[in-house]
């Protein structure tokens, strides 16, 4: 997702509205609807699905006190590089801004200031004149022509055009009017032309002259428990010219353990396609992550090609084990109750060491009761002739739950001895004591009787 940094009052449909209210109740003008040609909401949230999100950072601080989660959503990108500005032209510090803008890189739309100029100053010749001055400034040819005090009409056809520079950045001109909400809204200036138009300036805008990339994270999330397969699939998408080539690295955290290459390729990205690749890791560590997963991408000679990537902060809750062990329901201290269950299945064979090994090794223990639970899920689906595509015991309990084979309550005393037993199973910090072999036996006897009385197991 590419950041752009929005200067243009005003990109939220609530602050050209305040605006709105406050010019008819102080000048008692008639002002029909004006507010929605400055505001620019329904162009942001366009945009936003072209993987470029507005920010509004000169509008942060006023935020904090109207509108306190908008405040914060905008805050985060405060100090974060932004790819592109969009402002009106309205003076020479502006044109500069521009100037300055373009000079490092970043594309620019210029809105020439017509609705703004209506609405506030129209008969203010200076204001008219510093906005034409500046339009020269930056190469806009017939700029006397171009900005003028007027209003949007339902009649205005958007146009847009593209003034050559001679910097990295490009250079965008339209009427601010025909970005603003007024013309997404039927009755106003929304047309299907029109908003081709847009579009296709969005599209354009989003394009550079040199290599440009964004990253993003599609299953977003903020927080995620301790021990458990984070699945995290990211999108690559190129904003510049064609790439024949480019490697991957991923970073993490030395608490994330990754399941699998942390290295990627990437070949032949066309310009605005996009590439997507999956991986997994395991957090070990619960606690706060500002920023956990960082990207690196590298050109086919090694050159480190330009990358934004959202900030994405997770935080690790206490492992499911934890809720598991201290609040579950526990056999006694010899297992009786998993022992007489078993002897009714006529299975006792696979439990009755379990009452020694528990005083010697716990894990072993616990590791026992989860390939005892793996045995028994298994034949149960074989019996019923459900194949899986991956001999994986997580899949197996789902194949059992979509099918219907046995209760919600099984299901998740599965699901307690699958978490236990990996805890048991996988090196950890976790200290294992026999209250959880009592979990897990109390949980196994429980499965067992259902699948006894379903007559499961003969």
């Amino acid at each position: 997702m590419l950041l752009i940094e929005h200067k243009a009052h005003y990109l939220y449909r609530e602050d050209a509205y305040r605006e709105y209210c406050w010019s008819v109740d102080a000048y008692s003008s008639w002002q029909p609807a004006s507010f929605i040609y400055l505001s620019f909401e329904a162009f942001k949230n366009l945009c936003f699905q072209c993987g470029l999100r507005l920010v509004h950072t000169s509008k942060i601080s006023h935020n904090k006190n109207h509108f306190p989660w908008r405040f914060e959503q905008d805050l985060q990108f405060k100090n974060y590089e932004y790819s592109g500005l969009i402002t009106r032209i309205t003076d020479l510090k502006i044109a500069n801004e521009i100037k300055k803008a373009l000079s490092i890189g970043k594309n620019v739309i210029a809105l020439l200031p017509n609705e703004m100029l209506g609405l506030w100053f129209s008969e203010n010749e200076d204001r008219l004149n510093e906005s034409i001055k500046a339009a020269f400034e930056l190469g806009i040819k017939e700029a006397e022509k171009k900005i003028n005090p007027s209003f949007a009409s339902s009649k205005d056809r958007v146009w847009w055009e593209e003034i050559p520079t001679n910097t990295k950045g490009r250079l965008f001109i339209t009427r601010d009017s025909f970005l603003s909400d007024g013309f997404f809204m039927d009755g106003y200036g929304k047309t299907e032309e029109n908003l081709k138009k847009i579009k296709e300036l969005i599209q354009e805008f989003s394009i550079f002259k040199y290599p440009m990339l964004s990253a993003n994270i599609q299953n977003d999330m903020s927080i995620w428990p301790c021990h458990e397969p984070l699945n995290l699939l990211v999108d690559i998408k190129n904003h510049g010219p064609t790439l024949e080539y480019t490697e991957i690295q991923l970073d993490l955290p030395d608490t994330f353990e990754p399941l699998g290459s942390i290295e990627r390729v990437m070949s032949h990205l066309r310009t605005l396609k996009k590439a997507s690749f999956a991986f997994q890791v395991i957090p070990r560590t619960n606690g706060k992550f500002k920023d956990f997963l960082k990207i690196k991408i590298t050109s086919q000679s090694g050159e480190i090609l330009p990358l934004h990537f959202s900030p994405m902060d997770v935080e690790i809750s206490p492992s499911y084990s934890d809720s598991l062990r201290r609040q579950n329901k526990q056999d006694d201290q010899s297992l009786s109750k998993l022992i007489s269950v078993f002897k009714k299945a006529r299975l006792y064979d696979e439990v009755k060491v379990l009452p020694e090994l528990v005083q010697i090794d716990v894990r072993s223990c616990i590791s026992r009761i989860r390939s005892t639970v793996e045995k028994l899920v298994y034949l149960v689906l074989e019996r019923k002739a459900i194949k899986l595509r991956e001999k994986k015991l997580v899949l197996a309990i789902a194949e059992l739950q979509n099918n219907r084979i046995l209760s919600s309550k099984s299901i998740g005393y599965l699901h307690t001895i699958r978490v236990i037993g990996n805890l048991a199973s996988h090196p950890n910090d976790e200290s294992l004591t026999d209250e959880d072999v009592r979990v897990v036996s109390y949980a196994l006897s429980c499965v067992v009787e259902e699948m006894i009385n379903k007559g499961l197991l003969w």
